[in-house]
């Protein structure tokens, strides 16, 4: 081989392995270069089981809503992570008192907004006869439309009397009466029927993505309780 065959070859022999180093695993390319967008940090987001420790009504002359504050017990940390033992969140009502006033222990979905949790969602919940805590069927077409099929709610959960107060006036009933899931009379609700609050989780974790508060709802649909409920009977003379 001549000398200028020698320096030609140098060149086309590096050309070479670079093309076969491209073709393997092993080499960088412009897709694996990219930036990859971060997630959502675990820690905007946090989904407990709680007891009410204190629920208090604070002057907010900015908003048309009532504002409160609540500091709740941990029980289940369900989702994100929080390391102490209470945490504390506000909410905003438009009427009438939180619902969160008439049960000791609620599932409550939470959003970071800068320095503090806001609620986006909340469940009363109960303890479960097979451990852990459940809360009640739907009472609210709406909650059963985003429920159906996901979290269905299922008699012989709960471990205890599972009974609550019913802070929405118009909601309450004079008459007692009775469904395959509650019975109500006057402002007491008892549930006859619940669901595990992981698949109560499972079901409603996109109210975590929500870029809003979620005020009380009001009007329609999302209001309108689950029906039809029977009067009940009255007893035999």
């Amino acid at each position: 081989m001549t000398m200028r065959a020698i320096h030609l070859a140098g060149p086309l022999l590096w050309l070479a392995l670079a093309v076969t180093a491209g073709c393997g695993g092993d080499a960088p390319t412009a897709s694996s270069l990219a930036p990859v967008p971060e997630p959502k940090p675990a820690a905007d987001f946090v989904v407990v089981v709680g007891e009410r420790l204190s629920l208090e009504s604070v002057r907010d002359d900015k908003s048309l809503d009532l504002r409160y504050k609540a500091r709740y017990r941990v029980e289940q940390l369900i989702h994100g992570r929080h390391a102490d033992p209470t945490i504390e969140f506000e909410l905003y009502r438009h009427t009438d008192e939180p619902e969160l006033s008439g049960f000791p222990h609620a599932l409550l979905f939470l959003r970071r907004d800068g320095d503090r949790w806001l609620e986006a969602l909340h469940y009363p919940v109960f303890r479960a006869r097979q451990g852990g805590w459940a809360g009640c069927a739907p009472r609210t077409q709406y909650d059963a439309k985003r429920r159906a099929g996901r979290a269905d709610a299922r008699p012989d959960v709960f471990a205890e009397q599972a009974s609550f107060t019913e802070t929405r006036i118009w909601a309450r009933s004079a008459e007692p009466v009775v469904s395959d899931d509650f019975r109500l009379h006057g402002d007491q609700v008892t549930c006859l029927t619940g669901t595990p609050v992981q698949a109560l989780y499972e079901a409603n974790k996109d109210a975590l993505q929500s870029p809003e508060p979620s005020p009380a709802p009001s009007g329609g649909e999302v209001e309108a309780p689950v029906v039809p409920v029977v009067p009940v009977a009255p007893p035999a003379a």
